[in-house]
């Protein structure tokens, strides 16, 4: 029942975390900007996770769980590093979504040989359908790839492995320190992520002689709020789920889970239209999901 509550509360800010990145897109403008918004949200996300941190009466982590959080950290900066290069250098947001949400399958890997976690056959198969059906939902055209290049490459491969290796530090993190607070990881990935974005939007504004008014304004300091107390419990939440469930399960119904949403908040919210593509990738997603969730090894 407490994985169940904690997947709804998940998928609920998952959705107002759709609405807010969308209506906000627009407003965000630049590298500087993109890293100065960027490092503000992580920075508060730090700040969200000190209450839980200073009041939490759990065991304070073991030293390979504390590096695993700060690594989570790291990987959640390069992963924005990759994705704002990736863009830069015209590779179009929908394949730096395709690869993020890919990278499933480094936990989903990896927790078999750290984790002595199983995966059954039909856990395989459904993945792999998993990872087709973003493709569809995300509606991947021709037109998407013909901006690849070897540095276009490099970027996604780096999504792919940042995000991947952000989703295993919260699962070793849980692995490493089981009676730990889950506010401990995502104060020092956060933390982390923050100091690293926090440098590089400096030297940025430093750079170009940019005043930092006109980088922030009232809009942009409200949806990042909204946004990073969104991505605070959802990461909270996942830190502690991680511990409660296999890591196939869990990672495939969140990125299965927030294609879907996404799909749904574009479609009832935003009125953008549903292609047959999107609706049997919608159907695959479904069906791939309970398999991975009814047949365990």
């Amino acid at each position: 029942m407490k994985i169940v509550i904690l997947f709804a509360v998940f998928f609920v800010c998952r959705i107002f975390q759709n609405i807010f990145t969308k209506r906000t897109s627009g407003l965000v403008n630049g590298r500087t900007q993109l890293l100065t918004y960027t490092s503000y949200q992580y920075l508060l996300c730090m700040l969200l996770s000190l209450p839980a941190f200073l009041s939490a009466k759990a065991a304070f982590p073991t030293t390979p769980a504390l590096i695993w959080a700060v690594i989570g950290g790291i990987a959640m900066f390069s992963s924005s590093m990759c994705c704002l290069m990736a863009l830069k250098s015209g590779v179009l947001f929908i394949l730096t979504t395709l690869f993020s949400s890919i990278s499933i399958m480094i936990p989903n890997t990896a927790s078999i040989f750290l984790f002595s976690e199983k995966m059954s056959i039909a856990q395989w198969i459904a993945s792999a359908a998993l990872i087709y059906s973003a493709y569809l939902l995300l509606g991947c055209s021709k037109e998407a790839y013909k901006s690849f290049s070897f540095k276009s490459i490099l970027f996604l491969i780096g999504i792919f492995l940042a995000e991947g290796f952000t989703m295993l530090s919260s699962k070793a993190y849980a692995a490493y320190a089981p009676n730990a607070d889950a506010a401990f990881y995502t104060s020092f990935a956060f933390g982390t992520s923050f100091l690293l974005t926090g440098l590089m939007s400096f030297l940025d504004i430093r750079k170009t002689k940019a005043a930092f008014s006109s980088v922030m304004n009232k809009k942009l300091y409200l949806s990042g709020f909204v946004l990073s107390s969104m991505l605070f419990i959802i990461m909270y939440l996942s830190t502690i789920a991680a511990g409660l469930v296999p890591a196939v399960i869990l990672y495939s119904v969140v990125s299965g889970g927030s294609l879907i949403l996404s799909l749904l908040t574009a479609r009832i919210f935003f009125k953008e239209p549903v292609t047959q593509k999107n609706t049997i990738g919608l159907a695959i997603a479904i069906i791939a999901l309970i398999v991975i969730n009814t047949m365990t090894a």
